[in-house]
């Protein structure tokens, strides 16, 4: 689902496609008797306080990609080495 009003943004399309697709591939991968993939788009407006606690982020406004599937998900292990 792709929000309406969505506020401009600069991204590089090729990265964009090249990240969107490989958390397509790796959803397909968890749900080999299938499931459902969703992906969606929303302004976000990000304020000091989400900037304190989060400090690699600058107070802005971006837009969201949120990726959720109704696969297995990642063992513990994975999942330490996926977000490193």
């Amino acid at each position: 689902m792709f929000a309406g009003g969505l506020w401009t943004s600069f991204v590089d399309p090729n990265e964009l496609e090249h990240s969107l697709l490989n958390l397509a591939i790796n959803a397909r991968d968890a749900m080999p008797r299938g499931g459902k993939l969703t992906i969606e788009t929303a302004n976000a407006a990000l304020d000091a306080a989400y900037a304190a606690d989060h400090h690699d982020i600058t107070v802005g406004e971006y837009i969201r990609i949120s990726v959720d599937d109704t696969g297995s998900g990642m063992t513990r292990a994975v999942l330490a080495k996926a977000f490193n």
